[in-house]
């Protein structure tokens, strides 16, 4: 039984590596946009707060993230289309 579970812990390492990296990458990513371009609408938001440096920075952000958290155990390969 632990040999089993040795097995499947050594076989589920780098996929899961990659979908929490994908995940976070994806997360800043898609969180940025919506800061972005709802900040941008005066019935959300009074004055504009998102523009095209902070698009990159969160973008960034999720890049970063996403290959430090994956880097270490598969690679850092976090193409969404990919996995």
């Amino acid at each position: 039984m632990s040999f089993l579970v040795t097995l499947f812990r050594y076989a589920i390492r780098e996929p899961a590596a990659e979908f929490l990296g994908t995940m976070i990458f994806v997360i800043f990513g898609t969180g940025v946009n919506c800061q972005v371009f709802l900040s941008m609408n005066s019935n959300v938001e009074a004055v504009p707060r998102g523009d095209f440096l902070s698009l990159n920075f969160g973008w960034a952000a999720g890049v970063a993230l996403g290959v430090w958290i994956a880097g270490g155990i598969s690679g850092g390969h976090i193409n969404p289309a990919v996995n």
